[in-house]
């Protein structure tokens, strides 16, 4: 267990470190009563894996587990609500003056041995184009059948890749999360990641790990702009999966979302945000040497994920229960 160096010795409510091996990846604008997501105050909790810290710069906050225990805090300017991962929670400012903001952290991308395994996925694929097209198949599933839970592979063909994913789906069911990555002439690429079969897949964790796979291509992308290099396919990928999330999320998951009761104004967000992404892609295509733009761009991915993964995923699971498998698939073979 740990605890970041700067915040030793802060008041922690309750009095639980961070699992060893967690790192922070994002972190929140400051909110108040009036601009913080309203999600916050109803039940919710964070992200499979991820814990949280509430840190509070002024005024006074409630902070409550909603599991069942009675659990709850009052946190003091200078204290630290520690959120433990998949714990449903709210919050409450009680004062116009409180102001807070939240930390994120997840297990550290590189750890020795076990360094970034969806990172080197994407940086060295497995080229299906090298072997005989009789072969692939095998040459690919003998490949994911040497993962590990929670490793990922990606792979590059030079054909359409749904009919790979009807075999997956057939003869490794629940096992595998599929997403695809580019769909060009000569290449199609989809990033496969090896999950445990205790369930179906909810579509919110699809949805995550996707916003996982397009950090990774910014980190790529990034280096190679630092190196002096120009766009390239990890910038092609990023651009090309960006618009393939952001359709679904608009024509799949938020009117779904509006169904089930949620509310309109998190959308609204939600979708100039959306419109913001898309500028930023667009400078990209026209200049794919603007690191600036790319920067601009890695900024507001997250924020914007922080309040979809904290927020409207959550909220989505919990409609569906289990009954989402339809949307899952859909979104495993959606181009």
């Amino acid at each position: 267990m740990n605890v970041p160096e700067n915040q030793a010795h802060c008041v922690r409510k309750p009095a639980l470190l961070l699992p060893a091996g967690y790192e922070s990846f994002n972190r929140t604008p400051d909110f108040d009563r009036y601009t913080m997501p309203p999600g916050l105050a109803e039940s919710h909790r964070t992200t499979r894996g991820v814990w949280a810290e509430i840190v509070i710069e002024h005024g006074n906050l409630r902070y409550e587990w909603l599991d069942g225990s009675g659990e709850h805090w009052q946190l003091a300017a200078g204290e630290i609500g520690v959120i433990p991962a998949d714990l449903p929670h709210r919050v409450e400012p009680m004062s116009d003056d409180t102001r807070f903001y939240l930390r994120l952290y997840r297990e550290a991308r590189l750890q020795g041995d076990r360094a970034s395994a969806s990172c080197k996925a994407l940086r060295y694929p497995l080229d299906l184009r090298q072997f005989p097209r009789p072969l692939r198949e095998h040459e690919l599933f003998a490949a994911f059948d040497a993962l590990s839970p929670g490793q990922s592979l990606s792979f590059v063909d030079d054909r359409d890749t749904r009919a790979l994913l009807e075999h997956f789906a057939a003869s490794r069911r629940h096992r595998f999360l599929w997403l695809p990555q580019a769909n060009t002439i000569g290449r199609w690429a989809v990033c496969l990641y090896r999950r445990e079969p205790l369930s179906s897949p909810r579509v919110g964790e699809v949805l995550q790990a996707d916003h996982a796979r397009i950090d990774e291509l910014l980190d790529i992308a990034t280096e190679q702009m630092a190196a002096g290099q120009r766009g390239g396919e990890s910038l092609d990928d990023l651009i090309w999966g960006l618009r393939r999330h952001i359709r679904f999320e608009e024509q799949r998951f938020f009117p779904l979302f509006l169904s089930c009761g949620g509310a309109e104004p998190p959308i609204r967000v939600m979708l100039a945000e959306h419109g913001a992404i898309e500028t930023y892609l667009c400078r990209l295509e026209n200049a794919p040497e603007d690191a600036k733009a790319l920067a601009e761009l890695r900024q507001l991915l997250g924020q914007h994920n922080f309040k979809e993964e904290g927020v409207l995923y959550p909220m989505l699971n919990a409609y569906l229960e289990g009954r989402d498998e339809p949307l899952v698939e859909d979104l495993f073979a959606s181009l």
